[in-house]
């Protein structure tokens, strides 16, 4: 992609510079891949940055620029601190603030200034403020309302961006409201198809033997076993539904499937407190009757994908979301799902693909698994369907919806 500055004595061709800036990780990696589409990046984003440096990711097509000197001084800073925030000696907050702050001094070193891309409200205020000539193409990655407390910041920055990106029509009244059109870039599920070919190592993932993965290749091996595989580690994510869910279930297991093994891994980190002391509680009543294995943990992108490839049932009870990355990678895994209409997944066809929960409440959720565990052609014709459908839910189109954007600027 190419940018024209014509003048009565000279015709100059310039290719086109993006700068993608981004505090957390997200899916900061398939944007700069949109963007290196149509030209070259300067980055700054420390987790991707620290990522790529590990080797998750594949790297071709990928052309990030050099910046200059002072750019490369903030861009090491940001990287600090946000080592300093992962190991919790600086907090989100004061973390943000830097970041915020060591961006701005970032760009003001790129002549001219790129086309800058972000997600959300971290820093749409600041560069317009800064930046006000520039054009700011803002991705929205999270839903929102009233009742959030980002709500008036999202809309602000709707406001302020020259093109908004969002990845599900779920979020089209949210622009709306704000008198905004966006482009709509959906994601995809297929992350697996684009990271080296050589494990990657988390930095922050505990060393302690991973025994679940054992025990789980263990219990696939004998019959009467059904493993469910759930997202739902915090209170957004619909933990406690899901919980209490459980203790439907384990009643409902102590007379109708006595003989089966049922074991429900939660995939993340418990951190709310209040999460933490009902999962304790839920824990401690399913191990009475010992119908039902809960464990949790945070895992690598390999045993998650893992794990996918030998579950049988994917649960999102979610609140809140834009468009679940965990939904759509179950869901290109040809997993059957219980998802939730915040889930985002406009591809997701229930009962075609699973099930669409129409009320946030544990009692259907208890039914809705029982009803895959009783009749388990549902589940057989769902992952038929599924991989019918597989290119439904790649990263393809985020890619080329990109493009479509680019082009029009």
């Amino acid at each position: 992609m190419l940018r024209t500055l014509s003048s009565a004595h000279c015709q100059l061709t310039l290719p086109i510079h993006y700068s993608f800036l981004n505090p957390f990780a997200n899916h900061s990696y398939f944007t700069v891949r949109a963007l290196c589409q149509h030209g070259s990046v300067f980055l700054f984003c420390p987790p991707l940055q620290i990522q790529m440096l590990l080797g998750k990711w594949r790297v071709d097509s990928i052309s990030l620029l050099t910046p200059p000197f002072r750019s490369k001084v903030c861009l090491l800073l940001a990287l600090i601190a946000f080592i300093f925030f992962k190991v919790c000696l600086l907090s989100e907050s004061t973390y943000l603030a830097v970041f915020r702050f060591l961006s701005v001094i970032y760009l003001y070193t790129i002549h001219p200034t790129p086309i800058l891309v972000y997600y959300q409200d971290y820093l749409s205020d600041v560069l317009s403020t800064k930046f006000p000539h520039s054009t700011r193409i803002c991705e929205l990655i999270i839903n929102s309302n009233p009742s959030q407390p980002n709500y008036r910041s999202t809309l602000r920055a709707i406001q302020c961006a020259t093109s908004l990106v969002i990845p599900t029509s779920q979020l089209i009244p949210l622009v709306t409201h704000a008198s905004r059109s966006p482009s709509l870039a959906p994601y995809g599920g297929d992350k697996i198809n684009y990271l080296s070919d050589r494990p990657f190592v988390n930095p922050n993932h505990d060393s302690t033997p991973f025994t679940p993965i054992n025990h789980l290749i263990y219990t696939r091996n004998r019959a009467n076993t059904f493993l469910i595989v759930a997202r739902a580690a915090s209170q957004r994510k619909g933990l406690d539904i899901l919980l209490h869910s459980l203790l439907l279930l384990d009643t409902w297991l102590a007379t109708a499937e006595p003989n089966l093994d049922l074991t429900i891994v939660i995939c993340g980190k418990i951190l709310e407190p209040s999460m933490l002391t009902l999962y304790s509680s839920v824990s401690k009543q399913l191990s009475r009757r010992c119908c039902i294995n809960l464990m949790s943990r945070q895992f690598s992108a390999y045993e998650y994908t893992y794990l996918l490839s030998q579950c049988d049932l994917f649960i999102m009870p979610s609140r809140l979301e834009s468009a679940s990355l965990a939904a759509l990678e179950a869901l290109w895994h040809g997993v059957p799902s219980i998802l939730t209409y915040a889930c985002g997944i406009s591809s997701f066809n229930p009962p075609k693909h699973g099930l669409l929960l129409s009320d946030m409440h544990p009692i259907l959720l208890s039914e809705s698994i029982q009803s895959f565990i009783e009749f388990p052609e549902r589940l057989r014709l769902c992952r038929e369907n599924l991989a019918v459908d597989r290119q439904a839910f790649t990263w393809n189109h985020y890619l080329n919806s990109y493009s479509k954007l680019l082009l029009s600027l």
